[in-house]
């Protein structure tokens, strides 16, 4: 009995909650509360509040009876911060045997079947979505390991190879039990993209920053022009990031991102027609949206050229087509990428919808209007009724206005 009690004990994996966080008083507790089942530690740093986010966490800790700790730290940029977080975390709970990273406005979703006995691996990716995609990202970090957080924002986590050995390769799992809702509704999000250009042009001209560095950074610029609708400047970065090459998964996201900058350069060519009087004016809009409106489908075809697994291109272009009225090349697009299963091997930004019923959603439509091709629509539109439930209201909405055309 005496042997099987130390065999259960060595088994036993503890878990310590490491986050870095300023002014998140608002959500601070719902995230905590997220992570109550299954974590032993809470370490914090905090990076300058100046509400009670740290009385928060502190009277959280006390309350649910879970060994906690707040630091104070001032803001330097993610890379830095989130390492100096990690490294309080292993001194301050040095018998934790994993590190669970967290930002506060993220709810963590525990599977019944999650077991901290199972956990062996160095490192341990989760997925995460938002109300748009999923990816993988690095969640649990083996706590004995001299991690770093590398990049000053859009951060990975890597090994100090200078403590471990440059031979030293982690071994990494996918971990099925615990994912990863990222409303977006934190309290540092409101000049996150300012700060993120910032940090990105100084990375970028950092002598120091490594070439594969260097490479992730020219997609995060893109990125965050992107959010600004800075859009030129978003498709220069994007170009930038399509030249450098390296990971095929970003490289088919920035032309894809491209194709989407276009359309948006386009649609304001269109409004601006509505805006000017002068007739020579009009033209010059109209050539405008017509250009950019080509560019977007030439990108479009160029991300499922270049990545055909994907099937995010030609939801795009059957939408586009469709929206022209030109519903043949539509549903043409449309029945293409309905054959495309779900990437599940892929990690970056998947737009699940678009697996899900988006292709079903034009197929509805565009068939509706192709006499032989009617009854395509009519299968599309019963399976979308079907799931009426699960649908965004505004796709349930003309879901349930279209169902009396069939």
């Amino acid at each position: 009995m005496g042997n099987e009690q130390v065999k259960s004990v060595k088994e036993e994996k503890t878990l310590c909650l490491c986050m870095i966080v300023k002014n998140e008083s608002r959500i601070m507790e719902r995230c905590l509360n997220a992570t109550k089942s299954i974590v032993d530690f809470v370490s914090i740093c905090d990076t300058g509040s100046t509400d009670n986010t740290p009385e928060i966490i502190e009277n959280w800790c006390k309350e649910n009876e879970i060994p906690g700790t707040v630091h104070h730290e001032p803001f330097q940029n993610f890379g830095y911060n989130r390492s100096l977080a990690v490294s309080l975390a292993q001194k301050t709970y040095p018998e934790a045997d994993y590190l669970l990273i967290l930002d506060a406005d993220m709810i963590l979703e525990v599977d019944p079947n999650f077991d901290k006995t199972s956990l062996t691996e160095d490192h341990y990716l989760t997925l995460q979505y938002d109300v748009h995609i999923k990816y993988w990202l690095t969640r649990l970090l083996k706590a004995s390991l001299p991690w770093k957080s590398v990049g000053v924002t859009h951060e990975y986590w890597d090994i100090d190879r200078s403590k471990v050995g440059e031979n030293y390769n982690t071994r990494v799992a996918r971990l099925e039990t615990l994912v990863v809702n990222d409303p977006g509704d934190g309290g540092s999000k409101a000049d996150k993209f300012e700060r993120d250009e910032r940090l990105l042009l100084q990375g970028l001209s950092d002598p120091e920053t490594t070439p594969d560095l260097h490479i992730r950074y020219l997609f995060y610029l893109a990125q965050t022009y992107f959010h600004l609708s800075q859009f030129e400047d978003s498709i220069k970065w994007y170009k930038k990031r399509v030249e450098a090459g390296g990971w095929v998964e970003e490289v088919f996201y920035s032309l894809l991102r491209i194709g989407f900058c276009y359309e948006q350069l386009a649609n304001r060519a269109a409004n601006k027609q509505h805006e000017v009087t002068e007739a020579d004016e009009m033209e010059n809009a109209k050539t405008q949206e017509e250009q950019y409106s080509a560019l977007a489908i030439f990108y479009f075809q160029k991300a499922w050229e270049y990545r055909p697994t994907r099937a995010e291109p030609l939801y795009q272009l059957a939408r586009m087509y469709r929206l022209k009225s030109q519903n043949n090349i539509a549903l043409m697009y449309a029945l293409q990428g309905k054959e495309i299963p779900f990437p599940k091997d892929d990690l970056l930004f998947v737009d699940y919808h678009v697996y899900d019923y988006l292709f079903d959603y034009e197929i509805s439509i565009s068939a509706f209007y192709i006499p032989h091709k009617k009854h395509l629509g009519a299968v599309s539109q019963k399976f979308l009724e079907s799931k009426k439930e699960e649908l965004p209201l505004h796709i349930a909405n003309m879901v349930e206005s279209n169902a009396k055309f069939y």
